[in-house]
């Protein structure tokens, strides 16, 4: 969210290049998730509370419940009552452990839900026994094609939709279902494009939403809607959560001496600059004005000191920059820390005239 820059190791050491002619080994898929993976999940998202896990397991429990339901439907001939029933008591097992777990899932543990609800689609489409319940089921990929264009990549999307297409085709080709092609392609090809669309316009208008319309740079609200998720991982796994309050020195006097479009430039070199000093996880906001704040995950009072410093080596000229620094204390509010971080800004700028 702090713009586009390379990852990172470390604040400011950029991680090593892998070989040439040696591919990256693939990352387990539900290994322990960095603060990196876990803000990757979080920014695509719509608040604190609904991240890609909290969706993907609604999508397992609206799915498990009305698959369910499909048992008292009337007149649905040729349903395997029993397949049904562990098809839809799955999901929603499957939607409840995800909504327990939602914290701790990294975007590659999301990958492997998403390619299992495309199975258990397959399953129902199976248990339907052909005809209408096996169509009815196979609505459910559009809830796929919703997530990927909403929270994957385009290349892991792509990737998802391919896989539910070809668990599509099994299970017609299993109920008999005759030309599992054109239905395939009708299907997933209305979906896609349907999801494509909506995804597009959420995007843009959380992007809107979230964005300093002149640094380009997340603005006050999306920062503290990451301040409180990360605060909220702190009270789960004890890792302090380090925020920077910064306002530049002598930012007033050029505006009035140069104008405001010099101004402005100084603005959107100052972002850019203190962009490259941040590892991937952190994340670089403006707050308002000539000020900007700083959200360091999972580090403590030297890391966030350390930064601090670097943050003002790379400060444009003419220009300077005063620093607060504060780190989380068990409990505290969002609020409470960034008051106590926008009280030592004051203090260092008051001991700098």
């Amino acid at each position: 969210m702090s713009g586009s820059r390379p990852a990172t190791t470390s604040h400011g050491d950029r991680a090593p290049r892998a070989r040439e002619g040696r591919p990256t080994p693939p990352r387990p898929a539900l290994r322990r998730p960095s603060p990196a993976d876990r803000l990757a999940v979080e920014r695509m998202s719509f608040g604190p509370g609904v991240t890609g896990p909290t969706a993907l397991a609604l999508f397992y429990l609206i799915g498990g419940l009305l698959t369910l339901l499909a048992l008292v439907a009337p007149g649905w001939n040729g349903i395997d009552g029993t397949r049904v029933l562990l098809v839809g008591l799955g999901a929603v097992a499957s939607g409840l452990l995800v909504l327990a777990i939602r914290a701790h899932l990294s975007d590659a543990s999301c990958h492997v839900l998403v390619a299992l609800w495309s199975v258990l689609i397959a399953a129902a489409m199976v248990a339907g026994g052909g005809g209408s319940p096996t169509s009815a089921f196979s609505s459910y990929y559009f809830f796929v094609a919703v997530y990927c264009a909403l929270f994957f990549a385009p290349r892991g999307a792509t990737a998802q939709m391919t896989w539910a297409g070809t668990t599509h085709v099994v299970a017609l080709t299993l109920v008999g279902g005759g030309d599992v092609v054109a239905p395939t392609v009708v299907l997933f090809g209305g979906i896609s494009a349907t999801a494509l669309v909506v995804g597009a316009l959420v995007r843009q208008v959380r992007t809107a939403a979230a964005t300093d319309p002149l640094t380009r740079l997340p603005n006050r609200r999306s920062f503290d809607e990451h301040l409180d998720m990360a605060l909220a991982r702190a009270e789960r796994n004890g890792a302090p959560v380090s925020v920077l309050a910064l306002d530049l020195d002598g930012f007033k006097q050029v505006n009035d001496v140069q104008g405001h479009a010099a101004g402005d430039r100084l603005l959107v070199e100052a972002g850019r600059a203190w962009s490259k000093v941040l590892r991937t996880g952190d994340l670089l906001a403006r707050s308002g004005g000539d000020e900007f704040v700083v959200l360091l995950p999972d580090s403590a009072e030297p890391t966030a000191r350390g930064v601090a410093g670097r943050l003002e080596e790379r400060t444009p000229a003419p220009l300077g920059v005063s620093v607060g620094v504060a780190v989380s204390r068990p409990g505290e509010s969002a609020s409470r820390l960034l008051r106590r971080a926008d009280a030592e800004l004051y203090r260092h700028k008051e001991s700098r005239r």
